[in-house]
């Protein structure tokens, strides 16, 4: 069984608490606020979810290990 959250399971404050911590996150690495709205806003058009520096790399290793 997975221990994954289903997303009926993930409230609205935890979801806020994320996307804050993530614009948070982009902030620090020196993005400008329009940047981390545009990083946001297309994160949210592709894929449905808020994105942060290890999105890639996680997707990346869900590929290889799928083999």
């Amino acid at each position: 069984m997975s221990d994954y959250k289903k997303t009926s399971e993930i409230s609205m404050e935890e979801l806020n608490h994320q996307g804050g911590r993530i614009c948070k996150e982009l902030d620090s690495m020196g993005y400008n606020p329009a940047t981390v709205c545009a990083i946001i806003h297309m994160a949210h058009l592709s894929a449905g979810i808020a994105v942060n520096r290890g999105f890639s790399d996680w997707m990346l290793e869900k590929q290889v290990n799928r083999r």
